[in-house]
């Protein structure tokens, strides 16, 4: 029922002004009482349409809701597979990674855990953890471990062995819906100087989960609200420890604590182990508020032993001659690992992370992996993160008109940029952000620089059409239109529409869009195409009236009728046709998506009133001379209507093309972005979430920014074979 309260105004709105259109019509055409009697019924007509479509279906909504849930199961499960095949496999290749494994939390670390009855008494790994977490009564459960240590590929696997057993009917909760969503992206919605009544955190955290629904998987908000209220939605809440930056105490993540503690539902929490520590140490607010997830089990990631990292490596590089046995050049890297395992270099590799990043850096086989024995401890990230984009390169040609382009030093730096970008954004408040959105780079190219350089290309091409109308305008005399009221129009076009459009290209600030004609089959779209045919046959009827009463041009009523109605029609499709980019599964898709809608935007208003007045106009004159300057003006008229519609609709294309122009004149970024963004994507180094770009990890986002974990997380690796079941 709310979903369609929601379009009871856009409904109105569109029926009184077909109303009004036809209304004015009839009187000015016709007049005389049928024209009274004709305005009479139309205006009944209206409100029974209205009436009729505003009237909801009984039953819809519960039929709504599951309908909603099943197509999110869909968007997770084809989003999170990419997600987690990328991550399992080495550099793009589809051969697994090592294990992870885990342990109950309150084995060793017994001061995390608050919960009465379910510990957790065995340990597991990957193929278990779906098995661990439905053993709980609760459906709680905190992931602890290192940084790099598995803690997104473990959630990303149970996720997956949880959709798989959804049933497909999805007709009634508690068939929920597992969602992993970013915690950070969650940062903006909590305020913990707001949490002064009970429930407010609560309310403010799923709130925040509902609005993420919004923005990434193309559900309504009504919907998206309506699945949060109804227990349909089981949350995994990646990176608690990402919230807030390492030099604060982790008050943001408190507040997610807080808001799960309010409400006992199931949920998964993934948090770095000493973050979490610090947590726990946290005073509380007030008597018996607990800082840690109450009521969850808790299960803590081991380190790799050495068994599993001599396996992998011995996996990923046989020798040729002999399947079973390491390649040459790998050989005293294994003996030192089976010699030392409490060395710098175990240490480092039986991070998932640091294996992977090993690996990779030494692919190609003329690189001798035996400088990963030399290099000390306090040097050895540095060492892999300085080798990995110059073995990426190697391995990944470049876009082969660019390819030259593609040097290290260059990619490198192109990979700060986007690096500093994500902790640009969060201004220092909180942690810098997972993540990218790339319409955003404006703001690293200058907030107050980029606002005036997109209102000035904007305004130019504005002033330009605006030029090209008026010298049309004094060199042919003859128009459908008069054109005394043609010159007023262009100039009142040059005194109102070019200021608005400087003005809303400095202000507004929006979300990139795309076009699907499959939206106009929908209530939504249907609706908008409505309002725009309705909008533009009221404009057309105004200046074709004004012609009538000046000039007694009565022909020029019925163009502008046409004319504004086709023009209406045509922008209201594209309005109709056009959402936020929600799933993408490459960078580039969401760039050229956002261009083609801003020139459609653009674009669709000069062609039709290019293609419309100039063929009236040559046909009115019998002229082919009046044709050509009748399609002139029109289409620049459609120009300085469609780059205020474009500013107006808040679209980012405009800003975020002269800021990459800017960053790449500079040196910052390429100048052709997308492609850039697809080969880091096929390379390993980005991944996808919805619509926003990350890093592989976020460790790897550290670095590149300048800013890394040290050794010192990662406890001893351990000798032992694995883990008993």
């Amino acid at each position: 029922m709310r979903r369609f309260a929601r379009h009871r105004r856009p409904v109105a709105l569109a029926s009184g002004v077909l109303f009004l259109a036809l209304l004015l019509t009839t009187l000015v055409l016709w007049g005389g009482r049928d024209a009274e009697l004709a305005g009479v019924v139309s205006f009944g007509a209206a409100v029974v349409a209205l009436l009729l479509t505003s009237r909801p279906p009984r039953g819809a909504e519960r039929s709504e809701q599951a309908d909603a849930a099943r197509r999110l199961v869909e968007a997770v499960r084809d989003q999170e597979t990419r997600v987690l095949d990328q991550l399992l496999a080495e550099s793009g290749e589809p051969r697994p990674a090592t294990d992870v494994e885990f342990e109950p939390a309150w084995w060793k670390l017994p001061e995390l855990v608050r919960h009465g009855t379910d510990l957790g008494g065995e340990e597991g790994s990957l193929r278990h953890v779906a098995e661990f977490y439905r053993a709980g009564s609760t459906g709680r459960m905190v992931v602890l471990g290192a940084g790099g240590a598995g803690k997104t590929v473990l959630v990303l696997t149970l996720l997956r062995d949880l959709v798989d057993t959804l049933p497909a009917d999805l007709s009634e909760p508690p068939s929920r819906v597992p969602v992993r969503i970013s915690a950070s992206a969650l940062a903006p919605h909590l305020d913990p100087a707001e949490f002064t009544t009970a429930g407010a955190a609560s309310r403010r955290l799923w709130d925040g989960i509902a609005e993420y629904l919004v923005s990434t998987f193309e559900l309504s908000p009504d919907g998206a609200h309506a699945l949060v209220r109804r227990k349909w939605i089981l949350p995994i809440l990646d990176g608690l420890d990402e919230m807030d930056p390492d030099t604060r105490d982790p008050v943001l993540a408190a507040a997610v604590v807080q808001a799960l503690n309010e409400q006992a539902t199931p949920v998964v929490l993934t948090c770095g182990e000493e973050r979490y520590k610090r947590l726990a140490r946290l005073p509380a607010s007030r008597t018996g508020q607990d800082r840690v997830l109450r009521d969850a089990l808790a299960i803590r990631l081991r380190p790799l032993t050495i068994d599993q990292v001599v396996r992998h490596i011995r996996d990923r590089f046989p020798d040729p001659t002999a399947p079973r046995v390491v390649q040459r050049r790998w050989e005293p890297v294994l003996r030192q690992l089976r010699e030392d395992p409490n060395s710098p270099l175990a240490r480092a590799l039986s991070s998932p992370l640091r294996l992977f990043l090993a690996v990779t850096v030494y692919h190609d086989h003329t690189r001798d992996p035996v400088r990963l024995i030399e290099v000390g401890s306090d040097e050895l990230d540095q060492h892999l993160v300085d080798r990995l984009v110059p073995a990426m390169t190697n391995r990944y040609e470049g876009p082969s008109d660019e390819r030259d382009e593609y040097r290290p030093d260059a990619v490198r730096r192109w990979l700060r940029t986007l690096a500093e970008h994500l902790g640009r954004q969060s201004g220092g408040r909180e942690a810098a952000p997972a993540d990218l959105h790339p319409h955003t780079l404006w703001i690293s190219a200058g907030r107050r620089r980029m606002r005036w350089r997109t209102a000035l290309f904007q305004g130019l091409f504005s002033t330009i059409a605006l030029a090209v109308a008026a010298g049309v305008l004094g060199y042919d005399r003859g128009y459908v239109i008069p054109t005394e009221l043609l010159g007023r129009l262009v100039h009142l076009a040059a005194i109102a529409t070019l200021p608005t459009t400087v003005v809303l290209s400095t202000v507004l600030r929006g979300k990139p869009r795309r076009l699907d004609l499959g939206l106009l089959l929908t209530r939504t779209g249907t609706l908008r195409a409505l309002v725009g045919a309705g909008t533009g046959a009221t404009a057309g009827i105004a200046v074709g009236f004004l012609s009538g009463l000046v000039h007694e041009h009565q022909l020029g009523l019925a163009h502008g009728l046409f004319h504004g109605t086709v023009l209406g029609s045509v922008v209201g499709i594209v309005h109709g046709a056009s959402h936020e980019v929600f799933l993408v599964d490459r960078p580039s898709r969401l760039i050229v998506q956002s261009r083609n809608h801003y020139l459609a935007v653009v674009c669709t208003p000069a062609l039709a009133l290019g293609l419309l007045f100039g063929p009236a106009n040559g046909l009115l004159h019998e002229s082919g001379a009046s044709a050509v300057t009748g399609t002139l003006l029109g289409t620049s008229l459609g120009t300085v209507l469609g780059l205020l519609g474009a500013a107006a609709s808040r679209s980012p294309w405009a800003r975020y093309h002269v800021a990459v122009r800017e960053l790449a004149r500079r040196g910052r970024l390429p100048s052709r972005l997308g492609p850039f963004l697809d080969w880091a994507h096929t390379a390993g180094l980005l991944r996808m979430s919805g619509a926003a770009v990350q890093f592989r990890h976020r460790e790897l986002q550290r670095w590149m920014s300048g800013t890394g974990v040290t050794d010192s997380e990662f406890g001893p690796a351990r000798t032992g074979e694995g883990l008993h079941r």
